[in-house]
């Protein structure tokens, strides 16, 4: 493999170190923006997965602009409803491992499951 090379400009007279510094810095911060809504508008193009959590937790201390911030309420939003059906399809596949429900055994399992969720007992015979 062949060495990177590397050119090295001097910077022009009179031009302080902490302008340069600085300019680096804002360029930085413009990159790492640009890439965070590169991460998050691929999650928002495709069907969400687990991965959405990494790619969500990796934008969250990005500083973004008013849309940017957007965009991250609704990926947040995105994988807040990823969760609550993977949480319902859990209860589901534990409702259906049973034996056959009894009346009684259907309110227990609601109350618990309501408890479990903070919802109503209602909301949680829907979700079951």
């Amino acid at each position: 493999m062949d060495p990177i090379r590397v050119d090295v400009i001097p910077a022009p007279a009179g031009v302080p170190v902490s302008y340069l510094e600085s300019e680096w810095h804002r360029i930085s911060v413009e990159l790492e923006v640009d890439r965070a809504l590169t991460r998050m508008a691929d999650m928002l193009d495709r069907d969400p997965c687990w991965d959405d959590l990494r790619t969500l937790a990796s934008v969250q201390d990005v500083p973004l602009g008013q849309a940017g911030r957007l965009m991250r309420l609704m990926a947040t939003q995105r994988v807040s409803s990823f969760l609550n059906g993977q949480t319902v399809q859990g209860i589901a596949q534990i409702a259906d491992e049973g034996e056959a429900p009894v009346p009684m055994d259907q309110r227990t399992a609601r109350h618990e499951v309501g408890l479990a969720l903070g919802r109503t007992k209602d909301q949680a015979q829907f979700l079951i």
